[in-house]
């Protein structure tokens, strides 16, 4: 099941709401690794706009994920608390 996205113009400031991450590369002519990254905190945004998870638990969802990745590559958990501390 596609996760809905808001895409945020930060110039303009619309919104624009698309049921996948798919939909919004194609209307946006973006990149779609371009919006995981920014859903997943590691850009801030691509061509003007930033991307957020409609839903919140969508969110926590990713930065569950994250945080296993970054455990299995065997960073340290210091790491991860202040990663953690930024996100919230």
């Amino acid at each position: 099941m596609s996760q809905q996205i808001k895409a945020t113009n930060l110039k303009t400031k619309e919104e624009v709401i698309y049921t996948s991450i798919k939909e919004a590369a194609k209307e946006l002519d973006l990149n779609y690794r371009s919006i995981h990254f920014i859903l997943g905190g590691l850009w801030y945004q691509a061509k003007g706009y930033t991307f957020k998870y409609i839903d919140d638990d969508n969110k926590k969802a990713l930065n569950e994920k994250i945080i296993k990745r970054l455990e299995r590559s065997n960073l340290k958990r210091i790491v991860i608390a202040d990663w953690l501390s930024k996100e919230c």
